[in-house]
């Protein structure tokens, strides 16, 4: 075996790096089907209720349609904003000890 296997063999037997790995993935599962939700939960709208997405909202011209698309983007860009700040705090420094041990 090389050193890089060594490294790379090291690595994946590790404790550590199998919790990463549990950690990561289910903080990726999580924010997916959250998103997923959002944007089918519009599309199942757009589809099947085309009527209560084009009345406008109160006496504005805006519609509500134009109003949950822009809803979508903004918690598409939140989530962007939250799952850095989640895993920030729980991968990175479990990535850095990973490393730490591997090294």
């Amino acid at each position: 075996m090389t050193t890089s296997s060594d490294h790379v063999a090291k690595l994946i037997a590790s404790p550590k790096y199998q919790e990463l790995v549990q950690k990561r993935n289910r903080i990726n599962n999580t924010f997916f089907l959250i998103m997923l939700l959002v944007y089918a939960g519009f599309i199942f709208l757009v589809a099947f209720a085309p009527g209560l997405m084009e009345q406008p909202i109160g006496n504005m011209t805006m519609s509500i349609g134009v109003a949950l698309g822009t809803l979508v983007l903004i918690s598409a860009s939140i989530m962007i904003i939250v799952y850095t700040i989640v895993c920030n705090k729980t991968i990175d420094p479990l990535l850095a000890e990973v490393l730490k041990e591997v090294q």
